[in-house]
């Protein structure tokens, strides 16, 4: 492989990583709005009631106690349903991983845009960096949490309306 075939063999696998990378943290970021929705769904209700059910406990306020006991057990099931989803773990963790493939697109379109066009870079020097990048790109792969189908066909549909895309971008696409 002669020079040029390996700068041009690497900027197209750093295209590939920043594409990849691009539909990976859209997806992450999809699913960080789902997980915090069921939190909310699950929370605001269950601390509502739980304050009511006090209330009630000490005010009488529902009489017989028939009503507090049906506020109780609906806390104790939304507590339960919140405590077995743990809804604000699993968002933090797509936003972990969502971030950290963000990380790694812009790594990425760095080495393309900037670190390869610098005079006197090697191809010993673009090949460690792009397997460095690969590599990276197996292991987050292996560590993120799974993603819904849907998160995948919503991130499509960002990506497609240019919502992850830089104005630097669109320039670019247009020259």
């Amino acid at each position: 492989m002669d020079k040029s075939e390996v700068w041009s063999a690497v900027m197209d696998e750093a295209d590939r990583i920043v594409e990849n990378a691009d539909f990976s943290s859209q997806r992450h970021f999809e699913t960080v709005q789902h997980w915090e929705r069921w939190r909310d769904w699950l929370g605001l209700p269950s601390t509502a009631l739980a304050a009511l059910t006090s209330a009630a406990a000490f005010t009488q306020f529902f009489g017989s106690g028939v009503a507090a006991g049906i506020a109780a057990l609906f806390v104790t099931v939304l507590t339960a349903v919140n405590t077995y989803l743990n809804p604000s773990q699993r968002a933090e963790q797509h936003r972990v991983a969502g971030n950290a493939y963000l990380a790694l697109r812009n790594e990425a379109s760095r080495l393309k845009n900037i670190h390869a066009k610098r005079e006197g870079m090697s191809d010993s020097d673009l090949l460690e960096r792009i397997e460095a990048l690969g590599k990276q790109v197996d292991q987050l792969n292996g560590e993120s949490p799974q993603t819904p189908g849907w998160a995948y066909e919503k991130a499509k549909k960002n990506i497609e309306r240019g919502q992850t895309r830089n104005r630097v971008d669109e320039r670019q696409v247009q020259d």
